[in-house]
């Protein structure tokens, strides 16, 4: 159910971004804890979700380190054109 709705509001924010071609190039997901995590698990399994149903490549970028400061910092420095994605919790959106 969480899936459903995490896939629905991420594609409602790309059709209302006004992009009608949303994606035309590879989508990046950044992840601030290392591999095999929960967090990077669920991540991977949207990106499968994502590339699927919209037909581009979404990968899955791990930047683990700092307290996930890393990962956080690049998300908020990416170009604000829907390219770069962040999966979190609250301890690395809320906490830092």
């Amino acid at each position: 159910m969480r899936l459903s709705a995490l896939l629905f509001c991420m594609l409602a924010a790309a059709s209302a971004s006004g992009q009608e071609n949303y994606p035309n190039r590879t989508v990046r997901i950044l992840v601030p804890y290392g591999p095999g995590g929960a967090t990077d698990i669920i991540a991977r399994i949207v990106a499968q979700h994502l590339t699927t149903e919209l037909g581009q490549s979404f990968i899955v970028e791990n930047r683990p380190g700092a307290n996930g400061n890393l990962a956080l910092e690049a998300a908020a420095k990416a170009t604000p054109d829907g390219y770069t994605l962040l999966v979190g919790n609250v301890s690395t959106n809320a906490i830092n």
